[in-house]
């Protein structure tokens, strides 16, 4: 039911006679009809004038702020690149993009946050310039935009930015390629896991855990690194993954290193399938003490998840 009939109807249920009376006094002028009918029902006239007012009201502000992106006062032109982001105002994205280039570092970080909360297209060729910034802190966030907008051309951008000699940058990078979620980012992240900073480490596995299935293969061969870290890191990607990697990680129970072992049954007791029962109790004669235990503990917890019947 439209507004206006809404209106009638309570106008009609309450006012009947003085309906009646008025659309038939024919010398009124229909205007006072009207001015009769509003002054009756103030609250209706509100419902139909209210919407157009705030549109009005809506529009004068973001021009407003769309105008203080060419002020002097730098705190008033940060305040409206903040807010211009966070409301996603679309029409803002070309002149965010000019603030790409501002000679501001704080103003050029700002606008490439606004812009990946805007998530329009337009500003990625741009962001992707933005990673060659003379500032981390803009590239990082740069960055972050790319994985928030998610478009394919940004990733051979974001894969050199795993090289970036700022570890902010390096992390960045790889979470926005999480986002994107392209096989094509596999190998790259899969290399960032022997990156020296723990950070970039975490987010290139929690990068691999959103791209999935896809990966596991690639964290397979990963397994067979000589260098024990790598083979941690990917055993914790493979866990994230879960059931897609359950082989990958049954592998890894004849791994040498307790540490690599240890991961691999919490991410089994995780995953919790009862294929791994055999391949898991065979360690509960591990030669190292602490593998026994937690060989003993992911059989409790798969036992109260009912991976192991009760008998």
């Amino acid at each position: 039911m439209r507004k206006s009939e809404v209106c009638y109807f309570h106008f009609t249920s309450k006012a009947d006679l003085t309906y009646f009376s008025l659309t038939r006094m024919r010398f009124f002028n229909f205007t006072i009809v009207v001015l009769v009918v509003s002054l009756l029902l103030p609250g209706c006239a509100q419902q139909d004038t209210a919407p157009d007012s705030r549109d009005l009201e809506s529009r004068e502000e973001v021009n407003s702020l769309l105008a203080a992106l060419n002020q002097d006062d730098q705190t008033v032109k940060k305040k409206a690149i903040d807010i211009l982001g966070e409301r996603m105002v679309v029409g803002a994205v070309p002149p965010l993009i000019e603030l790409l280039k501002d000679s501001d570092m704080e103003i050029r970080e700002l606008a490439a946050d606004a812009l990946g909360k805007i998530m329009d297209y337009q500003a990625v060729m741009p962001l992707v310039a933005a990673l060659r910034d003379t500032e981390s802190q803009v590239r990082r966030t740069a960055a972050a935009s790319l994985g928030e907008i998610g478009d394919d051309r940004a990733i051979a951008a974001l894969t050199s930015a795993l090289y970036d000699k700022e570890p902010s940058v390096r992390s960045s990078a790889a979470e926005a390629l999480g986002k994107i979620e392209s096989p094509s980012s596999i190998e790259p992240l899969i290399a960032a896991l022997q990156d020296n900073d723990p950070e970039v480490r975490w987010s290139s596995v929690h990068a691999l855990q959103n791209i999935g299935k896809p990966a596991v293969l690639f964290l397979q061969k990963s397994l067979e690194n000589p260098h024990r870290d790598v083979r941690q890191n990917a055993v914790w990607a493979l866990g994230l993954i879960g059931a897609p990697s359950i082989d990958a990680l049954i592998m890894t129970l004849d791994d040498p290193d307790p540490s690599v072992l240890i991961e691999a049954l919490k991410a089994l007791g995780n995953i919790n399938d009862a294929v791994s029962l055999v391949p898991i109790t065979e360690l509960l004669v591990h030669q190292d003490a602490e593998v026994r235990i937690e060989a003993v503990h992911t059989l409790g917890r798969m036992r109260r998840n009912q991976a192991i019947p009760n008998t």
